[in-house]
């Protein structure tokens, strides 16, 4: 998360997102690990990695692998339409898989 002790506060609504992306209920065969979110992006963050066992993060899994980013800057504006949002705007998700190719 990008909060420090000094930092901004957590909006009440990123709380919600926060509490929400922790308690996740995965298949038991799926690993989450919150690791550190980017910095600078937003003035709130919070980044998942998933592994297909093992379940030692920093170790990619040779089953599949991913990872997870929510940004969220509560100051940020959409654009005047929904079809043109500027990125990150208030909300933005990141994200990325992989997995073994089967031959």
């Amino acid at each position: 998360m990008s909060e420090s002790a000094s930092g901004p506060a957590v909006p009440a609504l990123f709380g919600q997102a926060l509490d929400a992306v922790r308690e996740a209920t995965t298949r038991p065969e799926l690993v989450l690990t919150e690791i550190p979110a980017p910095v600078g992006l937003a003035p709130h963050a919070i980044a998942m990695a998933g592994d297909v066992r093992p379940a030692r993060h920093g170790v990619d899994s040779l089953l599949g692998t991913g990872r997870f980013v929510l940004l969220h800057d509560p100051d940020a504006e959409p654009g005047p339409d929904w079809s043109e949002a500027d990125v990150p705007g208030c909300w933005t998700m990141q994200g990325f898989a992989r997995g073994r190719r089967r031959s």
